[in-house]
């Protein structure tokens, strides 16, 4: 009898392994076989869950949403403010060009029809935002400009905060300034209280400032950060104030009128800033429930306002975070990276949200893998690695450093430089000789060459005009000067009277101290007046007059080249000129008076151990406030 073979301990049966389904794969129904998507329901009008959107040849700073929801604004260290739209492919229908430095925010006015941009290259741009035209150009900052935010009613002004220390006022009507607030330190965000009758602002100091725009004074300051602020963001109702630090909380202030003197309500934790010191920003959600900042160990950060609980921490992106904002209408979240990218995804409402790490990774998020839009242009970026040796050289002040190229304003501002030097030095020479009219010429055209520097700097176009004016008449003296010491026609050394105004005896200080030259007084000659004496130089390489005639075509040099250049920048300054001018009977703005737009008469007044019944519950609050102390 013969046993049937055993099976062998090597032997096994292959079976099909089984396959991990994507979440979003379409499986058909058991009953009606219609293609549905598995995983959780959408919750947004998005072609896809998630939208990348590359295209950014920069790091990108900030990114907001249209009021109506419709299309987007993003921009950064390329200069470029890109326009999209939120629905269907995402395209890229406009780039709007014209900052000559890093666009480091961004903000549409009430009913978008502009655009604010503000820019390290010391100005605030106004764009029309459906023709993507630039109309108007604020000028007046001396340094960056950090932040900028639009008034949500009245008048269209703006307020800006910038490195040089000042929070300044702005009516787009009008082409200066309208106020200006002097800062100890620099401001790195600024934005209106719900009236726009108070500007609040942060900075490096630490605190945030609230100044009065009927006083033009600092009424009073909010302390409580331990860093510098990077992002100030007011909520719809206008009741509350998020700020985000590089002490690495997100704070929630009470800044209406009558609230207690610790105005700090809620402190959030989860976020970052590393050594970077990008400026984070932070936002609020339509209603108000959630919030959500940037962070530095790239995540989106959205926290439930009123538990303080981490809702999302959103993966993705591979540099820092720099802004997140959320839509006006849908649950979708914007958020724009140091990884040149956008992402725009749905977020689902959580019975049960998680605190942080892992846990709250898993949740509906930014794949590392989205879907991409498409780009009008085509092309193609590479992936972005991020790694801890880019990073180093990222530091906000390495980088708005190095921005830009050396154009025509860089050249001139090298040309008046060298002209300076060049006129230092020869009112030096023409002091030891005793040549008045030298001198004098010398001296004005020290200040004309300093007036032109200032202009380039501050683009002042009149300024570069009176330079190159003078530049006309320094040639002209310049060119005297050589024909004088060539003796040219009837020109001769020996008038005194041109040189010196018959005050003292003419003399080149080059004719005794010239290279090679050897001095010899003679003694008791009749030739000598009674307090001079005589004196004969010889074994001179170079006689003194071909030294004076060198210098002065130097200086000719300069000036032709300096008149050329100070041309074509002053005609690029009145060519940046705005020509679009509400004042003169014509104001598209018209005055609106202030409607209710907050609940303050209708919430009741603070009492003892109670806040706010929106903002949690008493014994949260009372930690806040002992943390903030």
């Amino acid at each position: 009898m013969i046993e049937p073979k055993k099976r062998g301990a090597t032997e096994m049966a292959v079976v099909p392994a089984g396959i991990k389904r994507p979440r979003t794969e379409l499986v058909a129904a058991a009953q009606s076989q219609q293609l549905v998507s598995m995983g959780p329901p959408r919750s947004s009008s998005l072609q896809a869950p998630i939208m990348l959107l590359s295209g950014h040849e920069g790091e990108v700073y900030c990114c907001k949403f249209h009021p109506n929801g419709s299309t987007l604004a993003s921009a950064g260290y390329d200069r470029l403010i890109l326009m999209w739209s939120v629905y269907g492919d995402c395209d890229n229908y406009a780039t709007l060009k014209g900052h000559s430095g890093a666009v480091m925010e961004l903000h549409y006015n009430t009913d978008g029809s502009l655009l604010f941009s503000a820019s390290t290259d010391k100005t605030v741009a106004v764009w029309d935002s459906e023709t993507g035209e630039r109309i108007k150009r604020l000028k007046g900052h001396t340094s960056f400009v950090n932040s900028c935010y639009p008034a949500r009613r009245g008048p269209q002004v703006v307020c800006t905060g910038s490195d040089d220390g000042t929070v300044k006022l702005w009516d787009i009507r009008k082409k200066a300034s309208v106020h200006t607030f002097q800062n100890t330190y620099q401001v790195l965000a600024v934005t209106f209280n719900d009236t726009s009758d108070q500007i609040i602002s942060g900075g490096i100091d630490n605190d945030i400032k609230v100044w009065d725009l009927r006083q033009n004074k600092l009424i009073y300051t909010m302390h409580g950060h331990g860093d510098s602020l990077t992002g100030l963001s007011l909520s719809s109702e206008g009741s509350y104030l998020l700020s985000n630090s590089m002490d690495n909380t997100v704070r929630i202030w009470d800044v209406r009128p009558f609230a207690p003197k610790e105005r700090c309500v809620k402190i959030f934790q989860g976020n970052i800033h590393n050594f970077e010191k990008n400026l984070l920003r932070c936002s609020w959600s339509t209603d108000g429930s959630k919030i959500a900042a940037g962070s530095a160990d790239r995540y989106v950060y959205v926290w439930d306002t009123t538990s303080r609980r981490i809702l999302y921490k959103l993966p993705g992106h591979a540099g820092s975070v720099n802004e997140v904002a959320f839509h006006p209408d849908e649950p979708i979240v914007l958020s724009g990276s140091s990884d040149k990218r956008l992402y725009m995804g749905e977020i689902h409402e959580r019975r049960k949200p998680q605190i942080e790490g892992v846990a709250a990774a898993k949740g509906v998020g930014y794949s590392p893998e989205p879907r991409r839009s498409r780009i009008l242009s085509g092309a193609d970026l590479e992936d972005f690695a991020f790694s801890a040796e880019t990073s180093a050289a990222k530091s906000r002040i390495h980088l708005t450093n190095r921005m830009g190229k050396c154009n025509g304003r860089c050249t001139l501002v090298v040309i008046c430089s060298l002209q300076l030097a060049a006129a230092l030095e020869r009112q030096v020479f023409d002091f030891l000789g005793y040549q008045w009219a030298p001198i004098l010429a010398n001296f004005l055209h020290i200040m004309a060459v300093i007036l032109g520097i200032f202009g380039t700097v501050q683009f002042r176009s009149r300024y570069l005009i009176l330079y190159a004016l003078w530049l006309v008449l320094w040639v002209g003296w310049n060119s005297f000067i050589i024909c004088f010491y060539l003796e040219v026609g009837h020109l001769s050394q020996d008038r005194d009277f041109l040189m010196t105004f018959n005050t003292s005896l003419h003399r080149s200080w080059w004719m005794e101290n010239g290279p090679g030259c050897l001095v010899t007084p003679v003694t008791n000659s009749i030739l000598a007046p009674d307090d001079h004496h005589v004196i004969t130089v010889s074994g001179c390489l170079l006689d003194y007059q071909y030294i004076e005639v060198v210098s002065s075509a130097l200086q000719v040099f300069l000036a032709l080249f300096g008149f050329v250049y100070a041309c074509y920048v002053s005609k690029v300054f009145l060519d940046d000129e705005d020509s679009f001018d509400f004042i003169g009977g014509f104001d598209s703005y018209g005055y609106q008076p202030p409607q209710k737009t907050s609940h303050l008469q209708l919430q009741p007044l603070y009492t003892v151990g109670d806040i706010s019944p929106r903002m949690g519950d008493k014994r949260t609050n009372r930690e806040d406030q002992e943390a903030c102390l």
